[in-house]
């Protein structure tokens, strides 16, 4: 009998398509470390990650009959798992996380007699000020999206540039936040400080 880890993805996919338990098998064992990693450097939890690689897995053996695979079956897998990273990140378990390390950075930043409300200001200052730093059209466009809540097509017809430059902007943005501020604070002002605002 032929090695399995011999056989293409296409031949893997099609005997997948007939419910051949063997060869999602080998599917699983050849991408499973990828979609691992590939999750696990963004969410830093062997819980979650397993959790989220497991879920790609089960939509692919439950949608084995209709998959129709125009790229490679590689990307198809993770377009699932970034789907799942998606919600993952606006579930709600996330953002308490989230919040319960922005606010332990808040009291390592302040004392008994100084009010919470003063911390929130001083990251909205740091973050204008992060964001003054940049080309005028990139703030422009970081503010459509964050204050107007315009989506990057939008932008791009009202500032009559290509979605994809807004896009870049948009990145460029974000990463310089990062750099400044570090992810947490990004992450809870993005969650909770702009929607607050409008």
């Amino acid at each position: 009998m032929q090695n399995e880890r011999s056989h293409t993805d296409h031949e893997l996919l099609i005997r997948l398509q007939n419910g051949d338990e063997s060869a999602f098998a080998s599917l699983y064992d050849r991408y499973w470390s990828k979609l691992y990693a590939y999750v696990y450097n963004r969410i830093r939890s062997q819980e979650d990650t397993e959790e989220l690689v497991q879920e790609v897995f089960i939509v692919l053996w439950e949608n084995r009959q209709s998959i129709v695979i125009t790229d490679s079956l590689s990307l198809y897998l993770f377009s699932i798992l970034k789907r799942q990273l998606v919600s993952y990140f606006r579930s709600e378990k996330v953002k308490s996380v989230f919040a319960e390390h922005f606010a332990h950075f808040i009291q390592g930043q302040m004392d008994n007699s100084t009010d919470e409300r003063w911390a929130v200001d001083d990251l909205q200052q740091r973050i204008e000020a992060a964001i003054a730093e940049l080309p005028n059209k990139c703030q422009e466009v970081f503010w459509l999206s964050r204050k107007q809540q315009l989506s990057s097509l939008e932008i791009a017809s009202q500032l009559q540039i290509s979605q994809r430059t807004v896009e870049n902007y948009l990145s460029r943005a974000v990463a310089h936040l990062k750099l400044q501020l570090g992810d947490v604070l990004v992450f809870w002002a993005f969650t909770y400080l702009f929607s607050a605002a409008l």
